[in-house]
């Protein structure tokens, strides 16, 4: 059970860097492009859909593209 999530997405010299600490567990994704932060958008974007009801934008095809982040 997730008790705990905190996430921090910053730009440095065109480089991007994804933090996100689940629980105790601290997971960093980065990259000189948007590709981890498209997947992780359309990812949450879905998950919270799904969990809440809400109806934010995201694209199935993205998910799919995205699939290796």
């Amino acid at each position: 059970m997730v008790t705990n999530f905190d996430l921090t997405i910053k730009e440095s010299n065109g480089l991007w860097t994804i933090k996100f600490v689940v629980n105790d567990y601290e997971i960093f994704w980065g990259g000189n492009n948007e590709k981890e932060i498209l997947a992780l958008y359309h990812t949450l974007t879905k998950k919270v859909n799904k969990l809440f009801g809400t109806d934010f934008v995201y694209s199935e095809d993205d998910l799919k593209k995205y699939s290796n982040y």
